[in-house]
């Protein structure tokens, strides 16, 4: 009886050995996602409401600033019966026996990549470090040849469909971290292709309406304490400023150019 005998081959043809190297100081760079980009699915990326999220001046970049961004080992869950209070701080903390991962520095280039209409995508490099309770799983997935490393960004958005093109195009609301995952949504995230991205919706429009989110920060308030209540606040004033201000939709069809932003350092 013969056998059927199966093998990756995303490495075939190259010269990869699907390892990525880690610095003296412990930290690995790794492509973590990118926008101007689709997913398998079809929706699209949006850098033009993205690039405000990684200006200094913004709150999730101050968090990478302060070495206060950490990521875990998948994606939070929402559990049957939450509120949508409960479920929009899940999204924007950290689970302490999920931790994986510190981010250190973060960069785009737009400049490694193209989508399928020949266009840049804006690729997010991670500097990140195994850190946490997860913090094993990561390192063995990052250390191990055989396993492609992935990573997807946590984030609140809001979808439109363009009306000329039909495509739906998504729109960054706020950032929450990147987290380490299965399975890339967007092909380049990757470690094999090191130079990987996926949004992650909340599923449920009115969770960014003014009184959802205000009754978020009064369940914050109520509940937490500490430095992790002024962070999750942080954000949700965050995402009150971005909500107040509108969709960011691109003004000259959702393929339009942008400038590299300003981030943190890189070396």
């Amino acid at each position: 009886m013969s056998l059927v005998h199966y093998q990756p081959t995303i490495l075939q043809g190259t010269t990869k050995l699907g390892k990525i190297t880690c610095g003296a100081d412990g930290y690995y760079d790794m492509l973590a996602g990118g926008f101007d980009a689709y997913n398998s699915a079809g929706a699209f990326y949006d850098w033009n409401s993205a690039k405000p999220h990684f200006d200094n001046s913004s709150h999730f970049m101050r968090r990478v600033s302060s070495n206060a961004l950490f990521g875990e080992d998948g994606h939070p869950t929402r559990i049957p019966g939450w509120t949508n209070d409960e479920w929009i701080v899940r999204i924007l903390t950290i689970d302490p026996d999920r931790k994986s991962h510190h981010i250190k520095e973060i960069y785009i280039d737009p400049n490694g990549f193209k989508n399928k209409d020949g266009n840049p995508i804006f690729a997010v490099y991670l500097r990140l470090k195994p850190i946490g309770a997860r913090a094993q799983v990561l390192a063995d997935s990052l250390e191990n040849e055989n396993i492609n490393t992935a990573f997807s960004i946590r984030c609140l958005t809001k979808d439109f469909t363009h009306p000329y093109t039909k495509i739906k195009i998504k729109i960054m609301q706020q950032i929450a971290t990147f987290d380490h995952v299965d399975e890339p949504g967007i092909s380049i995230a990757t470690k094999y292709n090191n130079p990987a991205l996926e949004m992650r919706e909340v599923g449920q429009e009115d969770i960014f309406t003014r009184p959802n989110i205000k009754s978020a920060m009064d369940y914050v308030r109520k509940n937490y304490s500490g430095m992790e209540s002024e962070s999750v606040l942080g954000s949700l004033e965050s995402l009150m400023e971005t909500t107040e201000s509108g969709l960011l939709v691109p003004k000259q069809g959702i393929l339009r150019p942008a400038n590299r932003p300003v981030t943190s350092n890189w070396r």
